[in-house]
């Protein structure tokens, strides 16, 4: 997303730009703080999501920087259209 000021990305919301900011400081602690207060989305297929009763997993996957499993998650304002 441009700003049309020609000066790059502008956060879409709150949420992203509490999480620029908390990123740009470095603080791992300050990320998850801003995380636990926004209600995060997980992708799930259509097929998965409009069927009555059916919990799709997790999408996860590896992290070979950190060796850890890891579970993406979107924001309100990272959702697709």
């Amino acid at each position: 997303m441009t700003t049309g000021t020609g000066i790059g990305w502008a956060p879409p919301t709150e949420a992203e730009r509490l999480l620029q900011e908390s990123a740009a400081s470095g603080s791992t602690e300050a990320v998850l703080d801003a995380l636990s207060r926004r209600r995060l989305h997980v992708m799930a297929a259509r097929l998965h999501a409009d069927t009555p009763g059916f919990t799709a997993p997790f999408p996860s996957q590896y992290d070979p920087v950190t060796g850890r499993t890891c579970v993406p998650v979107l924001t309100s304002g990272m959702l697709p259209p």
